[in-house]
């Protein structure tokens, strides 16, 4: 990810996830307790809040070459790079992560009754892409700057 970067955000999940990250692992830890299993008890604990907490956290960069989008943050689980010479339009939208995604994360959905990609962590706004192969709703909490970002990176908008 080398060159001009004409964009950059990191997102945050809701306050809830993290909460059910710690609620799990605080079972998880409870039940290796509870079965005799002290020592491993703490260290279970540690790698399930690291694994999972790492992971509540979307990663949005524009470069003059490509979009680059992660869930993760010190060790994405998830990653993927858009060239800005494939996109054939890009917008800023406003979707329903619920409705049409099923929740928030890496998803797959419907997007004006048509198939979409969905990589957003909160909110219900970002900007729809399509490549000659799929499209793709970015979640970003400023859609119109990370719009703005890629037209400067060449990719064509649809405005």
């Amino acid at each position: 990810m080398t060159g001009r970067v004409y964009y950059e955000e990191l997102q945050r999940f809701p306050t809830f996830a993290y909460v059910v990250s710690v609620g799990t692992a605080a079972v998880a830890a409870g039940s290796i307790w509870a079965v005799g299993g002290r020592l491993a008890a703490a260290p279970v604990l540690i790698l399930i809040l690291a694994f999972t907490l790492n992971l509540l956290f979307l990663k949005v960069r524009v470069t003059d070459k490509a979009l680059h989008v992660r869930i993760g943050l010190a060790a994405p689980l998830l990653w993927k790079s858009y060239p800005t010479n494939e996109i054939r339009v890009h917008r800023a939208v406003e979707y329903r992560p619920i409705l049409d995604a099923g929740g928030w994360g890496m998803r797959f959905g419907r997007f004006e009754a048509r198939a979409c990609r969905f990589w957003n962590a909160r909110g219900n706004r970002g900007v729809l892409i399509e490549t000659p192969k799929h499209r793709y709703i970015i979640g970003s909490q400023t859609p119109e700057r990370l719009a703005d970002a890629l037209r400067q990176a060449g990719a064509p908008s649809d405005a």
